[in-house]
């Protein structure tokens, strides 16, 4: 094979090793399921295809070269990464209309990619010295991105909770539930020790007490 020059070898890599690939994730951007399958396989996806291949060496590549040759970054650009962003906003769109990721989200795919990156230059820098298990960091950096229906979900169950006992409060069906404050287990800890110390204290006290309120024999 004959490149004309560096750039042309550095195009015909990306295009015939990167672009099945993209085609892969375009198709899964099309896919209505839950986001965290397809999170999960995404995460699976990069550590099988890209990661533990010589794609890998590739994006290395265009991360260290692609500041020398704009061209370069603008064929990689308008080839892989365009594509891939457009797949994974569709996906996160959908999955922020049904409540299962931050609507944020959507405005910044880049965000979901992030650890495959630091994967990548860690290999080339620091492998020798800490290993990464990239496939559990990834589903680590997902599972914190859409923890937060989670704590959505956790948050709407407390304050439905409030307003319900309110609602009991204001129609007087339990009065002394609205009065009551729930009481911490540090705090409950902390009495039931009081009245044990009480306790043995009363135990210890009452023969002293006993002996002096004897009378005084003279």
């Amino acid at each position: 094979l004959y490149f004309r020059d560096k750039e042309s070898l550095f195009q015909e890599l990306i295009r015939t090793m990167l672009t099945p690939l993209v085609g892969t994730i375009e198709a899964m951007g099309k896919a209505d399921l839950p986001i965290s399958a397809l999170a999960d396989h995404l995460a699976d996806l990069f550590v099988r295809e890209v990661y533990e291949t010589r794609r890998k060496d590739v994006i290395r590549l265009m991360i260290a070269e692609g500041g020398r040759f704009p061209k370069l970054a603008e064929f990689y650009y308008r080839e892989v990464l365009s594509r891939i962003i457009a797949a994974v906003r569709a996906l996160l769109a959908r999955a922020a209309a049904r409540g299962e990721a931050p609507a944020g989200l959507v405005d910044f795919p880049q965000i979901i990619a992030a650890p495959g990156l630091v994967a990548i230059i860690w290999s080339g820098l620091f492998e020798r010295f800490e290993p990464l298990d990239v496939r559990a960091m990834m589903k680590t950096h997902l599972a914190l991105l859409f923890a937060w229906r989670l704590w959505c979900l956790r948050r709407s169950r407390s304050q439905r909770a409030t307003k319900q006992k309110a609602a009991r409060c204001k129609a007087g069906s339990r009065p002394n539930s609205c009065l009551s404050v729930p009481m911490s287990r540090a705090a409950s800890k902390s009495r039931k020790s009081a009245k044990a110390i009480t306790s043995r204290r009363a135990i210890f006290c009452s023969p002293l007490m006993t002996i002096c309120k004897r009378p005084t024999w003279r």
